[in-house]
């Protein structure tokens, strides 16, 4: 309806014609439309009587369209199984188990339709496998499910050495041609997920010709998550050949927990032509149940509701329709899918449901956390400190994301997303209907969360043609979260809402570059030369020290005067040896990380035992040692490594209670 204008001598409306083919797939259907133009002549001017409706003119459109199943996406995922893999990630553990825990996620709710790859890389690449259709659930032999779940177990994925982004990437590209070139091939679009924790540090470099042709093919869906700070993951590299980067920052905050997973499946979302409708998180209490609300029209074809938590299994999830329907688990519709896992749960819709619940409007997912689900399960072993957590906070972490295969689509960017302190970010939208412009009613807002976790929200300019445009001043350095809100629709049941995130960094004084010290985390068994002689010369200075100092325990002993030997015997009181002292005061262990990140370290419980090392000299007498003088004890190295040392090795170093140590 277009409301008259007395003083424009045309107007103008636009009409939009939707025609869905249903039958065999790839069998041409035809139909045609009629479009009639037609005033209210309330005047009876042109009309037989007033108030009658007098015809402009008519117009007959043929439609043709040919049935089409949803296209099929093939993804290769390159992951980082470098040493700082080790490092803490808050509530989740390590780096390595929260990777680990997106990954059962990401198995969990990959379409069956689609196929995965897995590709890990440290200073070597392991292809774990090609790409795997993923099958139904639940995981049977030989699916992509299984591909995944073993990844999640294989000892090719545990953290080990440098990090070689760029020969990883290869591999993964390699893994996608094989598929991509197959003529039996079920796949219609193909795309790389590269994770990295850290900096490269081995060739080829992520932007060196061998890279960036081997990932030619796919150069807009190359997606990047950074799991760490600004200037620690490659950034500047993966940013410039990637469609987005995403970049996590800071994991130890408990609000944090699900960002890794949430960008997977983003990224898994954007590859397969999904939108993300709600994206929201929040704690839900013992006894008490949360409601959210979200809009879907016409043009959503099927919705997946996804509930991320560590105790999944203790939530109730159901689903309101917009005419009031109860969709739950057991509902028995061939078009509702529900799922109930460890990490997540999920209702998977085929709209419409049935001809008897309505579709268009408002939903709510309704989460609820019963206070008997605890007894249930609290024999569980594997839920035993999930369980033990929520004892101690009274609540559940939940992250909630509705997602949509529509022909409504939302596209952002950040330009660029990496600037100095006080540089401003260009924020952009698109909404397209149809493959088109959405020209209609419709606002996008940006909310941006700064390293502080302040947010400001940026109403977005619409520019007519279906794009929109605003602008964020940065003031800090670190990761700055934007999270792109559009809604719009002209009518109810074309009404929509859509999510999309991005992240930008700001760097204090310029942008460092991407590249890491190779040094700083040698593979275990593979040194340069030049290591290897200066590790030769240091041996040799400590045999001699030894030979010396058994020189001298020999002439003691020919003396008659009492030596401790190390681990033989404890020595009385005024006699040399180890002279054991006050417990001194807890000092903060510092931390090796070339990423500039605080990790937590792992405290273990020991015997109060302190004591002051000594040394007889070459002239026979005894000297106390400074403890920054000791040699180091390599009895807890690992495969000829100290674990505890170097920028991609940070976890914990074992113990050894017959003497061992690290000497710190």
């Amino acid at each position: 309806t277009v409301d008259h204008d007395d003083d424009a001598e045309t107007v103008t409306a636009h009409v939009f014609v939707q025609f869905q083919a249903s039958g065999p797939v790839g069998v041409p259907q035809a139909g045609t439309a009629t479009v009639r133009a037609f005033i209210v002549d309330s005047d009876g001017y042109d009309a037989a009587n007033p108030g009658d409706e007098y015809t402009l003119d008519t117009w007959t459109v043929d439609l043709a369209a040919t049935p089409v199943t949803r296209p099929r996406a093939a993804v290769s995922l390159v992951l980082d199984r470098s040493g700082s893999m080790w490092a803490g990630a808050g509530a989740a553990g390590t780096r390595y188990d929260l990777l680990k825990e997106s990954l059962a996620v990401v198995r969990d709710v990959m379409r069956p339709i689609d196929g995965v790859g897995v590709v890990t890389f440290d200073d070597l690449t392991t292809v774990l496998d090609g790409i795997t259709e993923m099958g139904p659930a639940p995981t049977a032999p030989g699916s992509g499910r299984e591909v995944l779940e073993s990844a999640i177990a294989s000892p090719d994925l545990v953290p080990r050495g440098l990090t070689g982004i760029g020969q990883g990437m290869i591999e993964g590209a390699v893994v996608l041609d094989a598929e991509r070139t197959d003529p039996a091939t079920i796949y219609q679009q193909f795309a790389l997920c590269v994770l990295t924790d850290g900096n490269q540090n081995q060739s080829p470099g992520v932007t060196d010709p061998p890279v960036l042709a081997a990932i030619a093919p796919y150069a807009d869906q190359v997606y990047a998550i950074g799991l760490g700070h600004p200037g620690g993951v490659s950034d500047a590299v993966l940013t410039s050949i990637s469609r987005y980067m995403l970049i996590t920052g800071d994991m130890t905050a408990a609000e944090r927990r699900f960002r890794l997973t949430k960008y997977f499946i983003q990224i898994l979302a954007g590859v397969t032509r999904t939108a993300i409708v709600v994206d929201p998180q929040g704690d839900l209490a013992i006894g008490s149940e949360h409601t959210v609300a979200f809009t879907l029209g016409e043009l959503d074809h099927q919705v997946d509701v996804i509930v991320l938590s560590p105790l999944a299994p203790l939530l109730e999830l159901i689903l309101v329709a917009p005419d009031g329907s109860v969709i739950d688990g057991s509902l028995g519709l061939p078009t509702v899918e529900y799922q109930q896992n460890l990490d997540d749960l999920f209702y998977r819709l085929t709209l419409p449901l049935d001809p008897g619940i309505a579709a268009a409007g408002e939903w709510k997912a309704v989460l609820r956390l019963p206070k008997e689900a605890i007894e249930k399960l609290r024999g569980r072993e594997d839920l035993r400190e999930r369980l033990a957590q929520l004892r101690q906070t009274g609540t559940v972490p939940y992250s909630l994301i509705v997602q949509s295969y529509s022909d409504v689509s939302l596209d952002a960017e950040l330009a660029p997303s990496l600037v100095v302190a006080g540089d401003k970010l260009a924020l952009r939208a698109a909404l397209t209907m149809f493959g088109r412009p959405f020209t209609g009613r419709a606002r996008v807002l940006a909310r941006v969360t700064d390293p502080s976790g302040a947010e400001t929200v940026v109403a977005l300019r619409a520019a007519g043609d279906g794009s929109f445009s605003g602008a964020f001043a940065t003031a800090k350095p670190g990761v700055y979260s934007v999270r792109f809100v559009a809604t719009g629709g002209d009518r109810r049941a074309t009404r929509f809402q859509r999510e999309e995130l991005r992240t930008a960094a700001a760097y204090k004084g310029e942008i460092p570059r991407s590249d890491g010290n190779p040094e700083d985390d040698k593979r275990p068994g593979k040194d340069t030369p030049d290591r290897e002689k200066e590790r030769e010369d240091k041996e040799k200075e400590r045999e001699e020290q030894r030979r010396k100092e058994a020189e001298a325990m020999a002439k003691h002993e020919e003396r008659g005067e009492p030596v401790v030997r190390a681990g033989a015997v404890t020595p009385r009181a005024g006699e040399p040896g180890l002279v054991s002292r006050p417990e001194p005061e807890p000092v903060e262990e510092a931390s090796h990380d070339h990423e500039h990140e605080e990790h937590e370290h792992a405290h273990h419980d020991h015997e109060a035992m302190f004591f002051t090392p000594w040394r007889l000299g070459a002239d026979g007498a005894v000297h106390e040692v400074p403890l920054d003088e000791i040699g180091r004890d390599t009895s807890t190295f690992v495969d000829g490594r100290d674990p505890g040392v170097g920028t991609d090795a940070v976890r914990p170093a074992p113990h050894d209670h017959d003497g061992g140590g690290h000497g710190h």
